[in-house]
């Protein structure tokens, strides 16, 4: 689940970035594969510190980074962003895995970072099943939105994409798994 939803954040972080005309849209793609990192590492790292998280936002009905600051005082993309810090990745990659969440903190890279953040929520969407429709507009950052120029239409349009390419993606990436999407 965790590898299927980072290519579909990859595949659309870069749709979303040939869509806003960024030159070399494919380094969207790594920072989509890499935007959920954080988590990784934190299942791995203390795992029945992130299941108390888990049962705590399925409780309270609230995102999981919500939780995550709640009862550990950080979530996922601080931990992604400290990761790829220290594996000295651009700035550009971890600043903009650092403030997915809040875009408007971002203060080098607004369009990469607004571009994630579409992402995620687009990511969102499809790891719950739910359809793309009006009620992601008020998941959206409103500078994200304005950065990017992006719809609903282009939303809708960039999840059906992704979800048509998916396994094909995986199959690359991962020849040994197979996809039921």
């Amino acid at each position: 689940q965790f590898w299927q939803q980072s290519v579909y954040s990859a595949i659309a972080a870069r749709e979303l970035a040939v869509l806003c005309n960024v030159l070399n849209s494919e380094r969207l793609f790594v920072s989509g594969l890499l935007r959920d990192i954080g988590h990784l590492m934190m299942y791995q790292s203390i795992p029945e510190l992130m299941q108390q998280v888990t049962e705590v936002s399925q409780q309270n009905d609230t995102p999981l980074h919500q939780a995550e600051q709640k009862l550990l005082d950080f979530d996922f993309s601080q931990v992604g962003s400290t990761l790829l810090a220290n594996w000295q990745l651009p700035d550009s990659l971890t600043e903009a895995i650092k403030y997915q969440l809040q875009p408007t903190r971002s203060e080098n890279f607004r369009l990469e970072t607004a571009i994630l953040h579409i992402a995620g929520v687009l990511t969102s969407q499809f790891k719950h099943n739910q359809t793309i429709d009006e009620s992601i507009l008020p998941l959206i950052d409103p500078s994200a939105a304005d950065i990017t120029r992006v719809t609903l239409d282009h939303c809708i349009i960039i999840d059906k994409m992704v979800r048509e390419n998916l396994s094909r993606v995986i199959s690359l990436l991962f020849p040994q798994y197979r996809v039921a999407v």
